[in-house]
């Protein structure tokens, strides 16, 4: 029959306009099947005890056929995601659903509460004071935890549209007169399947299709009676929506989906459908698991409590009967919370190898003196404390007083050439590096600045500084080779 319809205005002054059918519910052949499926659910967690819903989320369903027209755009619907959604949806509350199709509102929401800029006009106290009292706040505090897991999730698309399966028909007309038949079949084809969320295996994948029925029946006259022309035609044409026949598919895909990992079989439910000749009767339902797969635990593991760390034992010196006991290292210093943040005592120290710099070994560790005792050995770069000066041995401005060295501190008294000559052993070792505070770099033991303000310039011209005659100014005892070891290992 012909759909009613009326004119209907909107406004006291608009142009009316037709209005056909009321708004109805979008229902398909199989909402009776899932209905009594979401019964056997019911009954079988009942039976198991189940404690909660089955947790399920939907990716992408995906148009895979490529197919389109320049007019009407995609001949298939972009929106199989959301019939899978509306399918699952009609198994509330048995299955519990979990978006994961489009997050963008919660991400965004997470990003402002991360900025402090989320609330809900309510004012909350968090610690974050001086001595650790509680704090108010406009913002509302997030310590994460409130985005649900899933526990299976369901992907897939639509991968066949074939035009024109099969098409046929009959005419039969005498001088234009006569009726016409025709029908054409096209198909549709869905692929599906499960995933465990944690993971990551495919628990099962199915296919089906279905074909896509239209028929045209018209009767028309075309014809001169006398000297006039008649030209009639009547008829109907009907099609099955393509894209109903796709929602229906896939509800069909989605409920042998939920059969395999519930343990749960729906072929009870689609005995009458397949009589009805809404389900082919060479379909075979899948075949359930024999218990469903447990849900396995996704949470925090137990807090053990600390232990030190244990260092790992030296080698035994040579002749000893056992290797020394192991040693516990000290335990890292948990990081003091910053206090300009409010919530700083709920967020998690940082690890050790974020904490910064780790502390010099203590002095007399690293270095040893010629006759086994150990030595402190010099800091590298310290800021050089000028002594206070003293009024009986003023100097003239700019000059240097010879007892000063590119270290700046005392040389050690080191013997003159001939003494060398004379006596090798009196010369000192070119690895001793005399004790005293470092001097600032920048300068040099003529008190000249060097040309760049480097280091490198600084001992180039300490270097020749150390080569000028005695005859022209009193120039430091410098060793040469305490300036060159000390460029070689820069």
């Amino acid at each position: 029959g012909c759909a009613e319809f009326t004119y209907r205005r909107q406004g006291p002054e608009s142009a009316p306009i037709i209005q056909g059918p009321a708004v109805s519910n979008n229902s398909t052949l199989l909402e009776p099947v899932y209905a009594c499926y979401r019964d056997l659910l019911n009954a079988a967690d009942a039976k198991r005890g189940s404690a909660g819903p089955m947790e399920l989320s939907v990716g992408e369903v995906r148009d895979y056929t490529g197919k389109s027209s320049i007019n009407e755009g995609a001949n298939v619907t972009q929106g199989s995601t959301l019939m899978v959604m509306s399918a699952l949806g009609r198994l509330d509350p048995v299955v519990r659903l979990h978006e994961r199709f489009d997050p963008r509102v919660a991400e965004l929401e997470l990003i402002y509460g991360d900025k402090r800029q989320l609330g809900d006009g309510r004012v909350y106290a968090v610690p974050g004071g001086p001595q650790g009292q509680l704090q108010r706040v406009p913002w509302t505090p997030y310590l994460g935890g409130t985005i649900m897991s899933s526990r299976y999730y369901i992907v897939g698309g639509i991968t066949e549209l074939n035009w024109n399966v099969n098409s046929g028909g009959i005419a039969a007309k005498v001088n234009q007169i006569g009726p016409t038949i025709r029908t054409y079949n096209a198909s549709v084809g869905i692929d599906l399947r499960i995933v465990d969320t944690k993971s990551l295996v495919v628990l099962h994948a199915v296919t089906l299709q279905k074909q896509v029925t239209g028929h045209e029946v018209d009767a028309n006259v075309f014809s001169f009676f006398g000297n006039r022309l008649f030209d009639i035609s009547t008829g109907t044409k009907n099609d099955e929506p393509i894209q109903l026949a796709i929602r229906t598919t896939l509800e069909l895909g989605v409920l042998e989906l939920l059969a395999s990992v519930s343990g749960v079989s729906a072929e009870p439910c689609l005995a009458s459908a397949v009589d009805a000749g809404i389900v082919s009767t060479s379909y075979k339902a899948a075949v359930p698991r024999a218990t469903p797969s447990p849900q396995a635990p996704f949470g925090p593991a137990p807090v053990q409590p600390e232990s030190p760390i244990l260092a790992p034992p030296p080698p035994p010196p040579p002749g000893a009967g056992r290797a020394p006991t192991p040693t516990a290292a000290a335990p890292i210093a948990p990081r003091v919370p910053d206090a300009s943040r409010p919530d700083a005592s709920m967020r998690p120290a940082l690890p050790s190898y974020l904490q910064g710099p780790q502390m010099l070994p203590p002095p007399g560790s690293l270095s040893t003196s010629p006759g086994g005792a150990s030595q402190t050995p010099a800091p590298m770069f310290t800021p050089q404390t000028d002594p206070a000066p003293d009024p009986q041995k003023q100097s003239t401005p700019g000059a240097v007083p010879p007892s000063s060295n590119i270290l700046g501190g005392s040389p050690p008294a080191s013997p003159t050439a001939s003494d060398k000559l004379a006596d090798p052993a009196k010369s000192p070792a070119p690895s001793a590096a005399p004790a005293g505070p470092v001097q600032t770099l920048g300068s040099n033991t003529s008190g000249r600045p060097s040309p760049d303000g480097s280091l490198l310039g600084t001992l180039r011209l300490a270097a020749s500084d150390a080569t000028a005659p005695a005859a022209e100014a009193p120039a430091p005892k410098t060793n040469g080779g305490v300036m060159l070891s000390m460029l070689g290992s820069l």
